[in-house]
């Protein structure tokens, strides 16, 4: 059952239900009690809502609890504390009503309440007392000792309804009760005065009452009678007052008492005659013994007993059928098969009954419906019996209850844990001794392609190679050999032919005696793991970008080949001439591409057992153990004549390298490395500026290609340039210098997104942004040569302004390079003059106004004083 089913089930158990933790001071006795659950019955039965109790301590729900005169916390907390099991029937003086109670203990601390309201029950008593006192018609049938009630408490000892016989005596001595019970014993004769006393005194009543015990009925006789009466007593308690009410009533059984003495005068005249009858009375007396015997047994049975007719009517069963379902014997004459069991249950029964009949024997297990509503779950067997030509079928019926709801929970859990087994991704299975499958989970399954159903039974080599088989039942053995649990690694193939490694956990299984009789084996797939380890030692070892090993294997790998053994050893260093210059330009997408050409034309160039390393950004390795310098020299040679054949973005492959041989054991690897490092940027330094020169006419041509405006833009720049430069009265040197600075102004725009570049409309403050930056970019491109230093400081400052409102430093006046302040101009003259598609060029007089207006602030005045009265008064070929 599930448990929300369960919750149900509690919910809507008509009897009142409630789950309690005991409170426990700092002292350690039992201080108070809270609640903890409730169903419905348990707020209909109390007045008591749940959902405003639970998790609240009675003494805050019920706070005047500790002042009613039964001990409910000391009580409960001897339930919960000491497993005892309390069933009573009290009044609460809190709640104003009687309840019946059952509590019992789930667990240590907690104990559970079962109750029923019987406040009615009880009230119904006292109406009854009341009613018997106003009877006039029941008194009047009965003898005059009929009938009388009385208030019999110890306190109180009044007699509130009496015999008219009565009436009289008890008006005059004020109805008091001892009174009148020492008058109503004088008027019972001698001998039965003892039994008078004892039967009906006030205190024994009481004390009786208290304990538990019904008074007993009593014969005796009034003086001056004959007549026989037996007089019938019943206690009752008003629960509002706490008065304890006695009545009784009487019947003149003169007849029975004569049907007694003729009894015995019969049995006195059979003992005349036993004499002659002795074997007779011997044959009953075993007959009787026999029937006692057999009743005894009859009653004696654990189960119930049944007797039925071939019609399903019950007709014979013993006292433990009455305890059991709660039937009284007047109930149970009237009992049918049918009454027993709901609808499905009664099938199975007919079905045994069949049998009975059939085969001579059936038996089934149902719910037996109790008189309560309970249900007990039974085992019932019958045979068949033929008594004077009728069938009947006699059986046992056992409560299995206890047994079922364990199985059930056995098999509540077994399937839990089946659930567990099944759901996990790793494979579980069990062994008997011979390697034959005795559970196989899903995760197997999966993992094996074969289904548990087959492979039950069977061993490894139904599922693996013979030899993967072999390997398994080898650790299988060592298990049982050893009594250990061990772990290891297993390859075998899964049901895709696919290679898979496991992690295999195994241990042996015991039976009671400790004996294995078999083993439990859990294998993880740990294919992927083992992967990740191998690529993490990779990644260790290995450059991530070109694969090559790295300066940690190189360092390692080093100090192993070292040795003797190993010379002549050579090291030759590499250097990838330009690559920050390609990073600054093309970005460092090209960047990488130039490495692993580079790696892969050193690899080519080299032999299979040379060992290679990218030990920096732009540094290479090659270790060459067992080679001299002139073998050294031809691998470097080719890495040299491969490199030369290589291009990246249009950009020449260009290494440079150097190397150098240990051949005595004397020498220092240390000293090997540094010498080849030191050759390698001897030929760095000669290489270095005429491919420099190169990558910075490539950066210019590609530039002009992705944007065509920016190549009419240069040209522009460069030629207003050369004009001013001239009328400033530059050298010629000079000139040429502000003409190429004017032509490159914008190099740093080869860091900048072609959509940019070439976008019709205005841009966006982070478009705006970006292009911002191509000042510095180009800086740093042409910084790096020494050919192109001097005029990447005029390129920095191109966008500063005169009042330092300018970028990217914000430089002011004559701070600002000369030729940068140049440069501003022309670039600001052509731009304002040159056609947009999203605008039109203005003409040279708007532009020279404009030129005007912001002289002095992001212009320097003397510039635009040459420019514009100058160069453009000379009718230079200037835009229009």
């Amino acid at each position: 059952m599930t448990e929300d089913m369960l919750r149900q089930a509690l919910d809507r158990m008509p009897v009142g239900y409630a789950l309690h933790k005991i409170i426990i001071d700092d002292e350690g006795s039992p201080c108070d009690y809270e609640y903890v659950e409730a169903n419905r019955a348990f707020e209909e039965a109390t007045g008591l809502v749940a959902a405003e109790i639970v998790g609240k301590r009675v003494t805050e729900v019920i706070p005047n609890i500790k002042s009613d005169e039964f001990d409910w916390i000391r009580k409960y907390s001897e339930v919960a504390l000491k497993g005892q099991t309390l069933d009573f029937e009290q009044h609460s003086s809190s709640l104003n009503k009687i309840f019946k109670v059952n509590a019992f203990s789930p667990k240590v601390g907690f104990f559970i309440t079962l109750v029923n309201d019987v406040t009615k029950e009880n009230e119904t008593n006292r109406k009854l007392v009341r009613e018997l006192g106003n009877q006039k018609e029941l008194q009047s049938a009965l003898t005059r000792d009929a009938i009388f009630t009385t208030q019999a408490n110890l306190t109180q000892n009044k007699v509130i309804q009496g015999l008219e016989y009565y009436d009289e005596y008890l008006e005059r001595v004020n109805y008091d009760f001892d009174a009148w019970f020492e008058y109503a014993i004088s008027n019972v004769q001698q001998e039965f005065r003892d039994i008078y006393s004892k039967s009906i005194g006030r205190k024994n009543l009481i004390e009786n009452f208290n304990k538990g015990i019904e008074p007993e009925p009593f014969e005796y006789k009034r003086i001056g009678s004959d007549s026989w009466i037996r007089l019938v007593l019943r206690v009752f308690k008003d629960v509002e007052t706490d008065d304890v009410y006695v009545f009784g009533y009487g019947f003149d059984i003169d007849n029975e008492v004569r049907e007694r003495q003729a009894l015995i005068l019969s049995e006195e005249k059979i003992c005349k005659l036993q004499d002659s009858n002795t074997k007779t009375l011997q044959l009953l007396e075993a007959v009787k013994r026999e029937q006692t015997l057999i009743q005894s047994i009859f009653d004696s049975i654990p189960g119930y007993l049944y007797v039925y007719e071939e019609s399903g009517r019950l007709i014979k069963w013993n006292k433990k059928h009455e305890t059991m379902t709660g039937f009284t014997a007047e109930e149970l004459d009237d009992m049918t098969l049918e009454k027993w069991f709901d609808q499905e249950d009664i099938l199975k029964i007919n079905a045994a009954v069949n049998d009975v009949f059939e085969k001579g024997y059936g038996e089934a297990e149902a719910s037996l419906i109790l008189k309560s509503g309970e249900k007990m779950m039974t085992r019932c067997s019958g045979a068949p019996l033929i008594l004077d030509n009728h069938k009947y079928f006699i059986g046992i019926g056992l409560d299995i209850t206890e047994q079922w709801q364990l199985e059930k929970k056995l098999e509540e859990n077994r399937l839990l844990m089946e659930s567990i087994i099944n759901s996990t991704t790793d494979a579980i299975y069990v062994k008997n001794l011979e390697g034959q499958y005795l559970l196989f989970n899903n995760a197997a399954e999966t993992i094996t392609g074969k289904i548990a159903s087959d492979v039950l039974g069977k061993d490894d080599r139904y599922l693996f190679t013979e030899n993967e088989a072999l390997v398994i039942m080898e650790g299988d053995k060592k298990v049982i050999e050893n009594k250990k649990i061990i772990t290891y690694e297993e390859i075998v193939t899964d049901s895709l032919g696919k290679t898979r490694t496991f992690s295999s956990t195994k241990g042996p299984i015991y039976n009671k005696d400790k004996k294995i009789i078999g083993l439990y084996g859990v294998a993880r797939d740990i294919t992927e793991r083992k992967k990740a380890e191998e690529n993490l030692i990779y990644l260790n070892y290995h450059d991530h970008l070109t694969g090559l090993y790295n300066r940690r294997f190189f360092e390692e790998e080093l100090k192993m080949l070292d040795k003797e053994e190993y010379l002549p050893i050579s090291i030759i260093m590499c250097d990838i001439n330009g690559l920050k210059l390609v990073n600054d330009s093309f970005g460092h997408y090209s960047g990488d591409a130039l490495l692993k050409k580079a790696a892969e034309t050193i690899k080519k160039a080299c032999r299979e057992d040379d060992i290679i390393a990218r030990i920096g950004g732009d540094e290479f390795v090659v270790i060459l153990p067992k080679t001299d310098s002139d073998n050294t020299l031809q691998v470097s040679n080719r890495i040299k004549d491969l490199a030369s054949k290589e291009k990246v973005a249009n950009i020449e492959l260009s290494i440079s390298y150097g190397y150098d041989t240990k051949t005595s054991d004397k020498q220092s690897i240390v000293e090997i490395i540094a010498n080849a490092e030191n050759h390698m940027y001897k030929h760095k330094l000669s290489e270095r500026s005429s491919m420099r020169s190169k990558t910075i006419d490539l950066i210019m041509n590609t530039l002009f290609e992705k944007s065509n405006r920016e190549a009419t833009h240069s040209n522009r720049v460069s030629s207003i340039c050369k004009a001013i430069g001239a009328k400033m009265g530059f050298d010629k040197s000079a000139v040429d210098q502000i003409c190429i600075a004017g032509l490159i102004h914008d190099i740093g725009k080869i860091g900048i997104d072609e959509k940019i570049l070439n976008k019709p409309g205005s841009l966006s403050v982070d478009e705006r942004k970006d292009i911002e930056r191509h000042p510095e970019i180009g800086w740093r491109l042409l910084s790096s040569t020494n050919e192109f230093s001097e005029l990447a400081r005029f390129v920095l400052s191109h966008h500063e302004k005169w009042d330092g409102s300018g970028y990217p430093h914000g430089i002011k006046g004559k701070e600002i390079p000369l030729e940068s302040r140049i440069i501003s101009v022309a670039d600001a003259y052509d731009a304002m003059t040159s056609e947009r598609s999203y605008r039109k060029g203005m003409c040279k007089e708007q532009a020279i106004k404009e030129l005007m207006k912001c002289s002095g602030t992001q212009f320097d005045p003397e510039i635009v004083h040459v420019f514009v009265n100058q160069v453009l008064q000379d009718n230079i070929d200037m835009p229009e």
